[in-house]
């Protein structure tokens, strides 16, 4: 099954110090997008922002939530660079015979792009 990602679209900046001009990308491309200075003229600091990723995992475990959540985050970080979260959206268990045979959780995790 393959399970739906999503990107959180952020603007890198980089800004000319000698200028005060911040260049950056936007929806059509590198351009101008304003001043660094501040209404006293004074030079604002750098502004900074990362591209982020959040896809959506499953995991599983006989022993427990916890166990399920602990593989689920081991495996993606082999996997994946740069991973910063992970939001449990789901649980949910197996029952056989009247008894819990395994746990599942989905898991949201957020990894920054290079």
């Amino acid at each position: 099954m393959v399970l739906p990602t999503q990107e959180v679209a952020c603007v890198r900046l980089d800004v000319s110090v000698s200028s005060g001009c911040v260049l950056g990308r936007h929806a059509s491309g590198w351009g101008y997008l304003g001043s660094t200075r501040n209404r006293s003229g004074h030079m604002a600091r750098r502004i900074e922002m990362s591209v982020a990723r959040i896809t959506e995992i499953s995991s599983t475990s006989t022993v427990g939530f916890e166990d399920a959540i602990k593989q689920g985050v081991d495996r993606a970080t082999v996997t994946l660079r740069n991973v910063t979260s992970a939001w449990v959206k789901e649980q949910q268990v197996k029952i056989a015979d009247g008894r819990i045979t395994e746990y599942q959780v989905n898991l949201l995790i957020t990894f920054v792009l290079d």
